[in-house]
């Protein structure tokens, strides 16, 4: 890693002096002077403040630029996409939302990210914009910007998202899986993203998916998408067979199957969730009323947990990570949940393994996978623009 790429990911990550920058360096201090010196020219870097002190000149302190730059981070919630623009920081300056509950063609996909760009263009003149980062679910492609399929609609197989996108707006375009572009916005906000720990992030949606990092590095494997739990390879239980219980429509099926085996006035306590249009709103659902007297509810969340604990406690097995994260749609389950889930886990794995520490994600606001997207894009300009030197 270059000494530019380097002082930049750290400067992400928290305010530094040229003291600071030097110690998480191995090079000289002149050259640490020199390497700052053109980041502020090329207005990457700028001051941010003094460092606190006892006595003598303050140092000054350098952060990231905010003022001059912004990026555009894209989910493909499919339905519907989410859009927002941000500086440096991962501030938000504009969002906005499309599609609603319709999952859109890929070719009107594209040109409502267009348009949302002239939009950004017109409200924020001043901004040079970076690029757009894209999270995506299903499988991709980092290296092409691919989407090779989204397994939950139709028409999104083989999409040259990216391609297209940087043709059309003549700007760096970037795609990360959205359970990984959400623990990477995770990340930038926990403190042992620095003390170069392994752990995972585990998210559910067409399936599960479990974001490995080794130190502060994504591990995407060969093909570009590793961590996807293969379905089929799971045993059920007795009650949920020949049901997929590692999905959010499979759980929509078993919700529906067993509410229709209640009588009448039993349904009737559960037409808040069937007022939902989609499969992952009734599973937000479920998951809220879970510690409710709302039994039904209880029972899916119960049976998902012991499928949860049953993948989770392989992968730590097979990892063995220092920590685990439970995000996404998991990281809205009340703490009785939660911790019934953790406890689940912990029961399956041996002393050793056991100290594991593991934690639901801080971060469960709608803008986790544009967010991570967005800081995902940064890492990687942080790449090119100091291959440049």
């Amino acid at each position: 890693m270059s000494l530019h790429t380097l002082l930049l990911n750290h400067l992400s990550q928290q305010e530094m002096s040229l003291a600071d920058m030097h110690t998480i360096s191995s090079v000289s201090l002149p050259t640490v002077r020199k390497t700052v010196q053109t980041l502020l020219e090329s207005q990457w870097i700028a001051p941010a403040g003094q460092a606190e002190t006892t006595g003598g000149r303050p140092a000054t302190l350098f952060g990231l630029n905010n003022d001059v730059y912004a990026l555009i981070g894209v989910h493909l919630q499919l339905p519907g996409i989410h859009l927002i623009t941000t500086n440096l920081n991962g501030d938000i300056l504009d969002s906005e939302d499309k599609f609603g509950g319709v999952v859109p063609s890929p070719e009107e996909a594209i040109q409502a990210i267009s348009s949302y760009l002239a939009s950004v263009k017109q409200k924020l003149p001043e901004r040079n914009l970076l690029g757009i980062g894209i999270a995506s679910p299903g499988f991709t492609d980092p290296d092409t910007g691919e989407i090779i399929s989204v397994g939950r609609v139709k028409g999104w197989d083989h999409v040259a998202l990216c391609k297209k996108l940087e043709a059309r707006e003549n700007l760096a375009v970037s795609i990360i899986n959205d359970i990984d572009a959400m623990a990477v916005a995770e990340l930038r906000r926990q403190p042992f993203f620095q003390n170069g720990q392994n752990f995972i992030y585990v998210g559910l949606d067409e399936g599960i998916k479990i974001s490995i990092f080794l130190g502060d590095q994504l591990y995407t494997g060969s093909f570009g998408n590793a961590g996807l739990i293969a379905q089929s390879m799971y045993q059920q239980n007795e009650r949920s067979k020949n049901i997929n219980l590692l999905s959010l429509e499979g759980i929509d099926q078993i919700f529906l199957k067993r509410l229709g085996q209640l009588t009448a006035n039993k349904q009737n306590d559960y037409s808040t969730i069937m007022q939902k249009t989609n499969s992952r709103q009734r599973f937000q659902h479920v998951l809220e009323l879970s510690t409710t007297d709302m039994h039904l509810c209880g029972e899916i969340v119960a049976d998902l947990n012991e499928a949860l604990a049953t993948v989770i406690a392989n992968i730590i097995y097979l990892l063995q990570p220092h920590r685990v994260l439970i995000g996404g749609v998991l990281s809205k389950m009340p703490q009785p949940s939660y911790q019934a889930l953790e406890s689940a886990i912990r029961q399956r794995l041996p002393n050793l393994l056991n100290k594991t520490i593991f934690q639901q994600s801080q971060l469960n606001a709608e803008n986790s996978a544009s967010l991570g997207a967005s800081y995902h894009h940064l890492r990687l300009l942080f790449k090119r623009e100091t291959a440049k030197k």
